[in-house]
């Protein structure tokens, strides 16, 4: 009575019944038909146990015409999961019980909808991309929005700039990573860990004019050895504002060239035109790879440490300061050269350098030959011209001697 009780509920109840007392399987096979095989959990053996029949459903059936299948009459006697007739390709396969005339239509597709409710889901699966364009100032951040309509089919969420084989990987909610390694200016906006979750937007801080293109919300299928793109995003495309900035940056050094006596103090003045982009300045004496660094306005340096004899003329924290001028002491005859003041842009995992101001050329005397031109910028001319005599007389006399 079970196993007819069982056969019952499968073949009268019509949409919407309980099918949780059979399983449900796929047997896909290249050199068979597909079969749809429902099979009660607790199927008897016995012999008061009603015999399951196959009924075929053939495309037809799917596409809308006519419905074909075969009434379980003409099935009797037959072994059990085999009518009796080859089956063309595309049929699929029911067992029912025998003592049901004849099962609607509807009642056979739906065990297949419910065992193919993956591959809907996948069809249905959208990716939203909510901005199309975004625009950002250089050395600032950005959040790219990306919604997932389906957690299926089961695999990571990819964030790519730009697209075809060349792309580059921005960010991956890949499981398994080191992402702060990887990607040390990006994070996920909300947390995917989340159940049910279906934010994967990210976020991208001190944006650089490199940064700037199309940026791709791209959902893989997870497989084996790779993971297979399943579905991309119609894309965002990021604008960085930070390059008109810099095409219009001047560095202007106020002074082309300075002498100062060993021993004393020089100001090599130096402003800048615009905060933007954001990143330090920072001073070199000389150009080119051997240049030498002889002061950084970079935040979290210890300058004291760094450049003990160096310090900037004003607060460089000042809210708009524009003025990174510095103030040397102690000078010696080694330091005279040319003195670069030199904008940076911010960036990962180096500053890179925006814009030069023209250099100025710095002279140091020794004091002693200091002294003596001092000594005689104060005599009259007429003086000087005896005194130059005189010392010319002593340099030929003794010459002669010699």
């Amino acid at each position: 009575m079970a196993c007819r009780a069982q056969g019952q509920s499968l073949g009268t109840k019509g949409v919407g019944q309980d099918f949780s007392k059979y399983h449900h399987f796929l047997e896909p096979s290249s050199q068979e038909p597909l079969r749809l095989c429902l099979v009660p959990i607790s199927q008897s053996r016995s012999r008061n146990c009603q015999p399951f029949l196959p009924i075929t459903v053939t495309s037809s059936d799917i596409t809308g015409e006519k419905p074909a299948f075969l009434h379980t009459e003409q099935s009797l006697g037959l072994p059990q999961g085999n009518t009796g007739t080859e089956q063309p390709p595309g049929t699929m396969t029911m067992l029912v019980s025998a003592t049901q005339p004849r099962l609607p239509l509807p009642s056979l597709l739906l065990p297949l909808l419910l065992g193919l409710t993956g591959v809907t889901g996948e069809q249905e699966l959208q990716v939203t991309q909510r901005e199309t364009s975004v625009s950002v100032a250089a050395g600032e951040a950005v959040t790219l929005p990306c919604d997932i309509s389906s957690p299926q089919p089961v695999g990571p969420t990819q964030w790519f700039k730009g697209n075809g084989p060349d792309r580059q990987l921005v960010y991956s909610f890949k499981g398994g990573l080191d992402r702060v390694h990887l990607f040390p200016r990006v994070t996920n906006a909300t947390d995917p860990t989340i159940r049910g979750n279906t934010d994967y937007s990210i976020h991208i801080r001190n944006i650089t004019p490199a940064d700037a293109g199309t940026y791709f919300c791209v959902k893989f299928r997870k497989g084996s050895p790779e993971d297979v793109e399943f579905k991309s995003g119609p894309g965002t495309q990021l604008t960085v504002s930070g390059v008109t900035g810099e095409q219009e940056l001047q560095v202007t050094q106020g002074k082309k060239s300075v002498s100062v006596v060993a021993g004393e103090a020089v100001t090599l003045p130096c402003v800048v035109s615009s905060l933007q982009p954001v990143g330090p300045v920072q001073w070199f004496k000389g150009n080119g790879p051997d240049r030498q660094l002889v002061y950084s306005f970079k935040g979290g340096l210890d300058r004291v440490r760094l450049f003990p004899r160096v310090t900037n003329v004003t607060d460089d924290t000042k809210r708009n300061n524009l003025d990174y001028s510095i103030h040397i002491r102690n000078i010696t005859p080694a330091e005279a050269g040319t003195y670069f003041c030199v904008k940076f842009r911010k960036g990962s995992p180096e500053d890179v350098e925006v814009k030069s101001g023209p250099g100025t050329q710095v002279t140091v005397s020794d004091p002693e030959q200091s002294t003596l031109c001092v000594l005689l910028g104060g005599l009259p001319l007429g003086l000087k011209v005896l005194l130059v005599v005189v010392v010319s007389a002593i340099y030929v006399y003794m010459k002669q001697r010699a």
